[in-house]
C-alpha cells in the first residue's frame, strides 16, 4: 500500500488534492491510514503527469472529497483510535452532503482560495479554528502560530508532539474533539523549559550571515531540540541531544545556530525556543533583532606594504595586522602602475609579484586590493617606489647606486639574463677572502642572477659574509635592492619528499624560458651534504627538464651538484661555471 502523503510529498502536491484525484478516478480511500494500492498509485501519478491538477478545477469534487474523506473516519472512528477500552461506537450511516452544506462549504473553499499558499493547510487550520486552538484566520501558511496549535491538539489528543499533521495526527484531527474526549490522556510534563536572564548573541556578523548563540536554558526534564525563528517563521532546529539544565547554553556548549543567504544592510528579529523530550516547549523565550552589516577588509595605514628585491619582479611584504576582516581575507589582486599583475603567494605575508606591465624606470606606484569570502573588497594604501636602473640609459643617483651593464635585471629576454646561480649553503664562518671570490666571479659573469639559499634557520649575514660583497662599488645589498641577489630559507628534508622545499617556486623560475641554463652549487661540508636536502635537489631537477631548463654543476656537468672547489664553506668559486 502507499500512503497518501507520501504520494503528495513525491508529487509536490497537497493530499487533498491526492484525494481528490482519487475520487475522481473512483479510487477508494484505505483507512485508517489513508493509503491506496500499488495499481491505484500509478493511476494517480499518471494523471498528474498528464497535468491534470484537480485542485479548484472542479470545485464541487474538491469539497466532495473533503467531506467523503471526513465522514469515512468518522465511520471507522474506533479502528483509527484503535482504543480496545473505549465503550462500542454507534455506525454512523453516510450519505451524500446536502446541496445546503456543499454551497456553505464552496463559500468557505472560495474564500480561502484567494490567499491560500497550501489547500491541506487551510483545512488543517479551519478544524483548529472549530477546536477553539486557533484564533488567527485561515491563511493557509503554516506559521509558528499554526504549529503551536498542532501541538496543542496532539498534547490534548495524546499525540507525539512534533507540530506536524501526519498520517497519526490527520485522523484524530479531522474527529474534533472526539479525538481526545474517548481516549486516555497520556501523562507527561506540563511545563515547559525556563530560559534565564541572558539574551541572544550574535557572532560573525556579516553581510550576509551570521551566527546567533543562546544563554542558560532549564527543565526538569531533559531537553530535546532548539528551534530558530527568523521573522516569525521557523528558520532551523538543531538536537540539544539531552541536554540537561545548565549545560544546554551556547556558553557551555558548541551548540549555534548558522545563518546564511541574508540579505545585506537588513534587519532581522530572532527568537529562540527550546523544547524537552516530553514535546513541551519553552514560552518566556529570548528574542533579539539583529542587522547584517556590511564590513569590507579594513587597511591599518600606519603598516604600509614594502617592496624588495626589485628588479623585473619583486617581492611585495605585507606586514602583519596590515589588513583584517571580520571574517576572513579569502585572496588578493595586486595593481602596479593601476595595471592587475601577476603574482604568486610566497606567504601570507609575502606576494612574489611579476608585472604584466614592463616596469621601465622612475616612480612605480603599487597597491592590493583585498577580498574576504563574501566578495568585499577593500584597497590598500599605495606604496610608491623608484625603479632607476632605466633600459639603454644612464642611471640616476639614489640611495642605491647600480652600475649599467654590470648586473642584470634577472628574468628579460636577453640571452645572459637567462643564466642563473643558486647555492645552497648552511654557513661560511671558515670562508676566507670572499670579496676577491666575489669580484671573481662577477668579473667573469656580470649579468647573472644569484640565489642563495639557507637551509633550516635564518643565517646572519655576517655568518654568510654577503655583508663583506661588493663589486664595483655595488654592495651585496644594493644588489637585493636592485633584484639581482636573493636569499631564501628552505627546509633540510633529509631525503623525505614531505618535508621538501619548492626551489622553483620560491626563487621564481617559471620566468625561465625554455633554454635557460642555471649553476647549482650545493655545500658538501661538515654536517652539510647533498643528502639533506636530497628531496629538494631532485624535484628543482625534475622542474627544470619540464620547463626545458639545463642544471649545470659546478664542475660544468650534469651529474654531482657538490660545490668543486670549497676548501671551506665557498659558496661562490663554484659557480665560475661557463653556461654561454
Amino acid at each position: 500500500m502507499v500512503e497518501i502523503y507520501k504520494l503528495a510529498y513525491e508529487l509536490e502536491v497537497s493530499s487533498v488534492e491526492i484525494i481528490t484525484a482519487m475520487k475522481k478516478l473512483s479510487i477508494p480511500v484505505h483507512l485508517p491510514n489513508p493509503s491506496v494500492s500499488t495499481d491505484d498509485a500509478q493511476k494517480i501519478r499518471a494523471s498528474f503527469k498528464k497535468g491534470s491538477g484537480f485542485l479548484f478545477k472542479n470545485l464541487s469534487l474538491f469539497i466532495t472529497a473533503i467531506v467523503s474523506i471526513t465522514l469515512l473516519l468518522s465511520i471507522n472512528s474506533d479502528k483509527v483510535l484503535a482504543d480496545d477500552t473505549a465503550p462500542p461506537t454507534p455506525i454512523a450511516t453516510a450519505s451524500e452532503p446536502t446541496a445546503s452544506s456543499l454551497l456553505s462549504l464552496k463559500e468557505n473553499v472560495v474564500v480561502a482560495s484567494e490567499t491560500i499558499k497550501d489547500s491541506f493547510t487551510v483545512m488543517v487550520q479551519e478544524k483548529l479554528i472549530d477546536l477553539g486552538l486557533l484564533s488567527t484566520p485561515v491563511t493557509g501558511v503554516n506559521d509558528k502560530v499554526t504549529q503551536e496549535a498542532i501541538m496543542s491538539f496532539q498534547k490534548k489528543a495524546g499525540l507525539e508532539i512534533d507540530g506536524m499533521v501526519g498520517p497519526e495526527t490527520l485522523p484524530k484531527l479531522l474527529l474534533g474533539k472526539a479525538a481526545y474526549t474517548t481516549t486516555a490522556p497520556l501523562t507527561i510534563n506540563s511545563n515547559g523549559p525556563i530560559w534565564g536572564d541572558t539574551q541572544l548573541k550574535f557572532m560573525r556578523v556579516n553581510g550576509t550571515y551570521m551566527d546567533v548563540l543562546w544563554g542558560d536554558v532549564t527543565d526538569d526534564k531533559a531537553i530535546d531540540k532548539f528551534h530558530l525563528y527568523v521573522d516569525g517563521i521557523l528558520f532551523s532546529t538543531i538536537d540539544a541531544a539531552g541536554c540537561e539544565n545548565h549545560k544546554c547554553s551556547s556558553n557551555t556548549s558548541n551548540r549555534r545556530f548558522k545563518i546564511n543567504d541574508l540579505t545585506p544592510e537588513t534587519t532581522y528579529k530572532f527568537e529562540v525556543v527550546a523544547c524537552d523530550v516530553d514535546g513541551n516547549c519553552s514560552t518566556n523565550n529570548p528574542t533579539a533583532t539583529q542587522s547584517t552589516v556590511d564590513k569590507p577588509p579594513v587597511w591599518d595605514e600606519s603598516l604600509p606594504l614594502t617592496v624588495s628585491e626589485l628588479g623585473t619582479r619583486f617581492n611585495l611584504n605585507i606586514p602583519v595586522g596590515a589588513v583584517t576582516d571580520d571574517v576572513e581575507v579569502s585572496y588578493y589582486e595586486v595593481y602596479v602602475n593601476h595595471a592587475l599583475s601577476t603574482f604568486r603567494t610566497i606567504s601570507d605575508a609575502r606576494l612574489f609579484v611579476l608585472p604584466k606591465n614592463d616596469m621601465t624606470c622612475g616612480q612605480q606606484e603599487i597597491y592590493i586590493i583585498a577580498y574576504d569570502t563574501i566578495g568585499q573588497s577593500s584597497k590598500s594604501p599605495t606604496t610608491t617606489i623608484t625603479r632607476n636602473e632605466c633600459p639603454g640609459s644612464v642611471a640616476t643617483t639614489t640611495t642605491t647606486t647600480v652600475v649599467t651593464g654590470k648586473l642584470a635585471d634577472c628574468g628579460d629576454s636577453t640571452t645572459s639574463a637567462n643564466r642563473w646561480v643558486v647555492s645552497v649553503i648552511d654557513e661560511d664562518s671558515s670562508f676566507g677572502n670572499p670579496n676577491a671570490v666575489w669580484n671573481s666571479f662577477r668579473g667573469s659573469y656580470p649579468n647573472r642572477c644569484f640565489h642563495l639559499l639557507g637551509p633550516g634557520t635564518a643565517v646572519p649575514s655576517a655568518s654568510l659574509k654577503t655583508g663583506q660583497l661588493s663589486y664595483n662599488g655595488v654592495s651585496w645589498g644594493d644588489e637585493v635592492t636592485a633584484g639581482t641577489a636573493f636569499r631564501y630559507i628552505v627546509n633540510r628534508d633529509s631525503g623525505i619528499t614531505a618535508n621538501r622545499s619548492d626551489w622553483w617556486d620560491l626563487i621564481g623560475a617559471d620566468v625561465l624560458p625554455s633554454g635557460a641554463k642555471i649553476a647549482l652549487c650545493v655545500d658538501n661540508s661538515g654536517s652539510m651534504r647533498i643528502s639533506t636536502v636530497q628531496a629538494s635537489v631532485d624535484y628543482f631537477v625534475e622542474q627544470a627538464t619540464a620547463a626545458g631548463v639545463t642544471i649545470f654543476a659546478p664542475s660544468g656537468g650534469t651529474t654531482s651538484y657538490n660545490c668543486s672547489g670549497m676548501s671551506s664553506e665557498d659558496w661562490i668559486t663554484g659557480h665560475n661555471v661557463a653556461m654561454d
